[in-house]
């Protein structure tokens, strides 16, 4: 199943949250997928447990296990949204840069 354009800008949204403003990847949000969507997911497990932050996500994906592949569909609009309040913070400057050296190819490569 493709990805709508609703949830292609708004996982567009989360990854500039995250990795910043990256016009690399900003320029394929057309081509956003479901492998997209993956590595995002991944990277976002990643900076969870770096910032010691499973309890928060857990409570927006409503009790599911964050470790089950395909959450992030699911919740990508209200993760969005809370990412873009600020009530939901990824502190930590180590967490976030090594998050981004992990991750960024893998979303690039993603909409090849």
């Amino acid at each position: 199943m493709s990805l709508s354009m609703q949830e292609k800008e708004d996982l567009l949204d989360i990854i500039e949250i995250v990795f910043g403003n990256d016009p690399a990847i900003a320029s394929q949000v057309n081509n956003f997928n479901e492998r997209t969507v993956a590595a995002v997911e991944d990277a976002l497990q990643t900076l969870v447990r770096c910032n010691d932050m499973r309890q928060l996500v857990l409570g927006l994906v409503g009790g599911a296990n964050v470790m089950v592949k395909g959450w992030l569909r699911d919740i990508i609009s209200k993760l969005r949204m809370e990412l873009s309040s600020g009530r939901i913070q990824f502190d930590g400057l180590g967490c976030r840069v090594v998050t981004v050296n992990n991750w960024r190819n893998a979303v690039i490569m993603s909409v090849y």
